[in-house]
Parts: structure tokens; sequence; C-alpha cells
């Protein structure tokens, strides 16, 4: 079999079937959002209201770190999944399709890369990666919460690095694309790509000083025959940049305190030790000095180019554990695909030996079907984690179902309603999955929560409600109480 569109269709099929089985799954047992993902849906619902959002999901900082309320760097995944959660009505089946579609984006983004940046060899290595995601996470990959969607992202951004350095300026505009979803992601993030980023931004302007001798963005020499303006990768990159982080970019002007100042102090109350303030900055002109020593490669192979990126991604993970401490070591699921990709660029002898030329289509097809299967019903982690996410969604789905269904009979199809709730699950879990499931319904849910700022929700804080506004009390018990205001019912 040729390593042409016949067989990258068939390779995207393999991997995208698990995906499909995994979404499947969660509709068949009435997944609904609730916790975070309940945000998540209600801050998707408001991309097409008068309050788009402007900032990422909130982040735990101020647990860690006192008077520090950071957001996550950006909103972009609520703007990528607006319109299939809108096509569906507001179901949270459209939450889902959004999942797999992104999903499906960054795996056909990975494999078409891999393919221009290592040919058999390099889809092999995307294929492996992809795979072991699938195998341990694939349920939660198709879920909106935050996190997820970068695992998969920060497999196409290492293989999209990998084209730039072998000077595929092509690759630009998607290695900004993906970069930016995979950072705006979580805060978490941030130190895992920051050596690749530094380096990268290094190299180019190294490479950008030696062909057109001066330095970026001054034009320099131009030479003849250059494609139009809008044709150039590198302007083109520059659009997309300002295009994914537009909101953040409004944000600094509409919101005090902005998120950046906060993220600021976050990293100052990080890096509050002169030892780490020093690490800091030798790792910062250790990623500058690594940039010389690839730019002086006139010919870098895909081998070495490949492994740079693995070594750059390495040490990004190592500052992060650095800088987090050993009890955030579980955000590293995160960067499951990264580490599996490093893993194998560094072994890759056994790789570039696999037989996969000679397997036609059909066997590839049934292997998918067989993973699919195992990463289905009954993959190594789908009882431990799954059974749970399943599980807070039946324990949701009453309290929101009782809600909805006291406010019909009362009369109320619409319009405020006061979201009150208890403490423990009922604040945590019940009342995001009502608000959610109030706004899709055509609702305009007032509510209070533990975050002691109001920069991205004050319009919808109980104290705006109007005087008219229908009262729903959500409690532990799952047993909601609506309550008419005077003068109404």
């Amino acid at each position: 079999m040729r390593w042409g569109r016949r067989s990258g269709t068939v390779l995207f099929g393999l991997l995208l079937l698990p995906l499909v089985v995994s979404s499947i799954c969660w509709l068949s047992t009435g997944w609904l959002p609730q916790g975070d993902e309940g945000w998540i849906a209600l801050r998707i619902h408001d991309v097409f209201s008068a309050h788009p959002p402007l900032q990422g999901m909130r982040s735990t900082s101020g647990i860690t770190n006192s008077g520090v309320w950071a957001h996550h760097p950006g909103p972009i995944e609520f703007y990528l999944l607006a319109v299939p959660y809108a096509a569906t009505g507001f179901h949270p089946a459209g939450l889902v399709l959004g999942c797999l579609l992104l999903a499906a984006g960054m795996v056909a983004t990975a494999l078409w890369h891999g393919r221009l940046a290592g040919g058999r060899t390099g889809v092999a290595m995307v294929v492996i990666a992809v795979a072991g995601c699938e195998l341990l996470l694939g349920p939660f990959l198709v879920l909106p919460w935050n996190p997820w969607p970068a695992v998969l992202g920060f497999i196409a951004l290492m293989v999209v690095s990998w084209r730039i350095l072998l000077g595929h300026r092509a690759a630009l505009p998607c290695f900004v694309a993906v970069g930016s979803v995979v950072v705006q992601a979580n805060l978490a993030l941030i130190p895992m790509v920051l050596p690749l980023f530094i380096v990268m931004c290094a190299v180019g302007m190294l490479r950008w000083r030696r062909e057109r001798g001066t330095v970026w963005p001054l034009p320099g020499w131009r030479p003849r025959g250059r494609p139009p303006i809008w044709r150039r990768p590198g302007v083109l990159a520059i659009v997309l940049t300002l295009a994914l982080w537009l909101p953040a970019l409004v944000e600094l002007f509409v919101v005090t305190p902005n998120n950046a100042s906060q993220v600021w102090a976050l990293a100052l109350d990080t890096l509050g030790s002169p030892l780490r303030l020093v690490a800091t900055v030798v790792l910062v002109a250790g990623c500058c000095w690594c940039a010389w020593p690839i730019d002086s490669t006139v010919r870098i192979s895909p081998r070495s180019a490949l492994r740079w990126v693995s070594g750059l991604v390495g040490l990004g993970l190592a500052l992060s554990v650095a800088a987090s401490g050993a009890t955030r070591v579980l955000y590293l699921v995160m960067a499951l695909g990264a580490i599996i990709l490093a893993g194998v660029a560094w072994c890759d002898t056994w790789v570039r030996s696999l037989p996969a030329q000679r397997v036609p289509p059909v066997a590839w097809a049934a292997l998918g079907l067989l993973v699919a299967l195992l990463i289905g019903p009954a993959g190594p982690m789908h009882n431990r984690f799954v059974g749970g996410e399943t599980s807070d969604s039946k324990l949701a789905r009453q309290p929101v179902e009782e809600a909805v269904r006291q406010l019909r009979a009362a009369g109320v199809h619409g319009g405020a309603v006061v979201v009150h709730c208890d403490a423990g699950r009922a604040l945590v879990s019940f009342c995001p999955a009502v608000v959610a499931r109030l706004a899709a319904d055509g609702y305009a849910p007032y509510f209070d929560t533990y975050w002691p700022k109001r920069e991205d929700d004050a319009y919808r804080r109980i104290d705006r409600a109007p005087a008219d506004a229908v009262a729903v009390t959500i409690r532990d018990d799952h047993s909601p109480l609506v309550t008419m205001p005077s003068g109404r019912g």
C-alpha cells in the first residue's frame, strides 16, 4: 500500500472510528454537561449573545496562589464549538459532535503534516501517538472539558513544528492555529510549550535575518516572483493570530483587572524565589542558544528536527513539574500524546522497520474496528473513569429535568430565572447543569458562584436579575423548588 491519498483516508478513518464510538457511547448513556462542563456549555451558548465570552475558563489559581484569580489564556474553544452546539438546538449532542469534529481536525492535521515532514515514518509515529491517547483517554477526547482538546492538539503542534524546523514555511498558519488552541486551553500548558515556542521564534528570526539581511519584521531584500500578500504564510499567520486571540485582546481593555495582569501575577508568585528566577533566565537564554545550531544547519534531517522538537517538549514538561510541584503532575495528562510521540521519536528504529506498506486497507479497517470496540465499552480506562462521568450526569439530570418541569407547569416558558444553590454537589455540579439547560431552553438564568470576581459574568449575577424573576432553589437532595415572585403566577 502506497502512502497516498487512499492510505491516508484509511488511516484517518482508523483513528477516527474510536472517537466516533466514544461519542455514541456518551450520547447513548444520556450525557449532559454538569460541573465545569456546564459552565463551558453556558459560555458556548453565549457566543451568539450580546455578551460573547472574552475569557477562558476559570483556573484554580485562587486556591494555589492567594489573591490571584487568573482565567485560562483564552476562550477559543467556546467559539469553535458554538456552531455545532447551535446547529443542534443547544442539545448536549452538539457539544459532543463539536468535540468530535475538533478532535478529527487535530488528527487530520497531524497525519497530513507528519506525511509531509517524515513520509511513511512520520505517519506511523502520528498513528502510534494518537492511538495511544485513544487507548488510554479515548472516551474523554470527545468531551468539552477544556484540557481534553489539547491532548490531540499537542500532537498536531509537535508535528507542525517539525515541518517548520525543516524549513516548510507553508506550515506557519497551521502552527499558529493549532498553537492557539493548545495554549488557550489551560494555564498549565504554557510552561510545557514555552521552550518550543522560544526556539521556534528564535529560529524564525535568525532565518529572516540570514535570508533578508535585516531583523524581523523589517522587509529587507525583496526577491522577485513573490506571491501576493494574501498568500504569504507569514501574513496569514499574523492574521490568524489576531483572529484567534481577538477576544483575549478585547478583554485587555474592557475587564478590570484583565486576565493578562492576573496571569503575570501568577507567574511572579510562582517564580518568587531568586533560584527560580535565575533558572528561568538560564532557560530562556539556553533556548535562544539552541536556535543557533538549528539555523546553522544547512539542511537539517527530518529525524534530527523531530528530536529537537521532542527534546524541547521534554524540557517544557520538566519545567512544568518544577514550576507547579509534584501535586500538579496530573496536568501532564494533557501532554500524553506529546510524551508518546517524543518517546517514539527517540526510539524510532523499530518504527522505520514497520511493514505498513504491505498491509492492505481492509486489514487497517479491521484493526480500526477492533481498537474502537476495545476503547469503547470495554476499554481499559472506560469502566473506571467513564462510569464516574456517567454517574455524575445521571445525578444531575434529575434536578435539571425537575426544574424545567416545574417551570413549565407554572406557565413559565422563558424570561429571567434566579438559580439559588446549596453548598456541596448542588453548587459544583447541579447548578451549572441547570443553568446550562435553562439557557439552552431560552431562559435567562441568574446565579452566584464561589468565584469572587465578576469579570465575565457580572450581568448574570443574582443582584442583576429583574424583580419579577422566578426563583429556582437547587438542593443536594435532587429536589429543586420553584418559587414564583409576588404578584406573578
